[in-house]
């Protein structure tokens, strides 16, 4: 597998050097380098944009609008690419069809000069590393907000963003393809809520597939990681990887473990921590009563020993007379 590996880059960095400006060099040597690099906790989301009625634009009428989303990111993470090959295939499936707009000849985010006269636009299928709207260009003009695009020519998977219609696309050669911000561009780092979106659907019908990208933890090219996801409808899907050394089996392997606080309630709770490591900082707000106790996971007083209803810690003989005197007492519904 990893001379096929080599090979494929190699190939990859022939064509970004005769078609393709010569940064994608680093892209190919970065997946390259990133090979036995394992994913920590990035999710793949699979969104529900728009519902479109039957009374909407005639074009969409009936259709949906989903939008995918890579999450779980950390304000500095950096989303380098999505691609695929023969080692690690993509495939989108829309057996009823995707809707592209006439109006964005491309494959990426769309041009805004037709939106006004075209609303519709605004639901184009597209692919994109960071671009939730319209933007100026789609790859090919290399200003910092372009995403660029390298496919094989013999198994393109950009019509699925320009042919009105097309039912999907597979990546599973040796050359692939891989659709690629450069380093450090804005667009590729999450918004507020640690998420990169990194493609649009509008079909009539379901869509599934398989998909892979490469994230730069913290933005350092050198740590990338590659993660793969295999999707099927709206919802949230973990990625998916091998891993040899993962002691606690939280799906994380030992080596890329992000220590932190890891419980939600706590004041420096981080949602980039895959290991707690005892520093969380807890507010109780309240005091707890008798019988019972903060709990630091819930943020929440919970009751010390069940069945200890005279609270001396011992659920014993005075526990049960008090159960008795209780016995068969009951109040009307509320």
């Amino acid at each position: 597998m990893k001379f096929s590996f080599i090979v494929h880059c190699l190939l990859y960095n022939l064509l970004a050097v005769r078609y393709f400006t010569p940064v994608f060099l680093s892209i190919s040597f970065s997946l390259f380098f990133s090979l036995n690099s394992l994913a920590q906790s990035y999710s793949l989301e699979v969104e529900t944009y728009q519902v479109h009625s039957e009374t909407s634009f005639y074009d969409i009428a009936g259709m949906t609008t989903y939008r995918l989303y890579l999450t779980q990111l950390c304000p500095t993470d950096f989303v380098s690419a999505i691609y695929g090959n023969d080692v690690s295939p993509f495939e989108i499936s829309a057996p009823e069809g995707l809707f592209n707009h006439l109006f964005n000849p491309g494959w990426g985010a769309f041009s805004p000069a037709f939106v006004f006269i075209f609303p519709s636009l605004l639901f184009d299928s597209f692919a994109t590393i960071g671009h939730e709207s319209v933007f100026s260009s789609s790859g090919g003009n290399n200003s910092p907000a372009d995403v660029s695009l390298l496919e094989d020519p013999a198994q393109p998977i950009s019509p699925i963003f320009i042919e009105d219609g097309s039912t999907g696309a597979i990546a599973n050669t040796l050359i692939g393809f891989a659709y690629y911000n450069l380093n450090g561009n804005p667009y590729g780092y999450p918004n507020d809520d640690g998420r990169v979106m990194i493609m649009q659907l509008t079909t009539s019908g379901p869509i599934s597939g398989l998909i892979n990208a490469q994230i730069f933890p913290n933005g350092v090219g050198a740590n990338s990681v590659l993660v793969h996801y295999a999707f099927d409808g709206p919802g949230i899907y973990p990625a998916e990887w091998n891993c040899d050394n993962d002691l606690d089996g939280d799906g994380v392997c030992d080596e890329d473990e992000t220590l932190g606080c890891t419980y939600p309630s706590a004041e420096n709770f981080s949602h980039c921590a895959s290991e707690d490591d005892g520093t969380c900082v807890f507010s109780q707000a309240v005091e707890c009563g008798p019988g019972t106790q903060f709990d630091e996971e819930t943020g929440a007083c919970l009751v010390t020993l069940p069945g200890d209803s005279n609270f001396d810690n011992c659920v014993d003989l005075e526990d049960l007379l008090e159960l008795l005197v209780l016995y068969g007492l009951c109040f009307p519904p509320q």
